[in-house]
């Protein structure tokens, strides 16, 4: 390092939860979704003057975004209390929980047509992913009067 670097860093972080009375697969009450999502973003820029109209800029950048859904039942027989609508459980200190049901293609056989969800009925129910990506990137960066001329490279690690 010396007088003509710039050196910086950011971080910003999110927590965005969400939660719906109607989850994304079911129209109808009694299954809310709980949505947590997340997002981590991270750059270190160091910026080194060349001369009086070259500027070498190089950064390193890192994001995680995440988001993991879960669902409820708020109409279950927990603890032995509450309704079951005639639906048992036959292992024993388990809830019995409502069964999910999903009618598509009501009035003709082709996609695009109104469906009927109840309950969690998406292959993304009580899961979720991260995805990490490093960024390292370079550029040169010259001007001449009124011109600015930038060159360089950068390239993406993706990681799911």
């Amino acid at each position: 390092m010396s007088k003509t670097d710039r050196l910086s860093f950011k971080y910003y972080f999110q927590n965005d939860p969400v939660t719906k009375p109607y989850g994304f697969t079911s129209k109808v009450g009694g299954f809310p979704s709980n949505e947590q999502n997340t997002s981590q973003v991270a750059a270190i820029d160091n910026t080194l003057n060349v001369g009086s109209r070259m500027n070498l800029e190089q950064r390193l950048g890192y994001i995680r975004m995440g988001t993991y859904t879960t669902y409820n039942q708020t109409v279950t027989n927990t603890a032995g209390t509450g309704p079951t609508f005639g639906i048992t459980n036959p292992v024993p200190g388990v809830p019995a929980l409502l069964p999910s049901i999903y009618i598509s293609e009501f009035a003709v056989n082709a996609s695009g047509t109104p469906a009927l969800d109840i309950g969690p009925n998406s292959t993304f129910v009580n899961t979720g992913y991260y995805q990490n990506r490093l960024n390292p990137s370079a550029n040169m960066i010259y001007t001449i009067g009124q011109h600015t001329i930038i060159a360089g490279g950068s390239f993406t690690f993706l990681k799911r």
